[in-house]
């Protein structure tokens, strides 16, 4: 009796060295992963391709406001100085 109960002792020392090692391997492994940048998926550049297009519209749109906006400066400034 008292021979199953060491090897049943070994056994789960055994057991819990093999876990232990393999957590120890293996958390850190998953954790970094989350934090290392392993090439692009399609999907993530589609979305970077559509930032980039979305930021071009927006300039193009600023850059088209701010030069009516100046074209109209440009009217009200020539018709007041114009007699009439």
């Amino acid at each position: 009796a008292e021979e199953g109960v060491s090897r049943v002792g070994i056994v789960g020392v055994t057991l819990m060295a093999v876990l232990s090692g393999f957590g120890a391997i293996n958390c850190p492994r998953n954790y970094l992963s989350y934090f290392s940048k392993r090439g692009q998926s399609t999907e993530t550049a589609h979305i970077e391709w559509r930032q980039q297009q979305l930021m071009e519209s927006i300039a193009t749109k600023k850059k088209r406001l701010a030069l009516a906006q100046w074209e109209l400066t440009v009217r009200k400034r020539d018709q007041a100085t114009q007699p009439t």
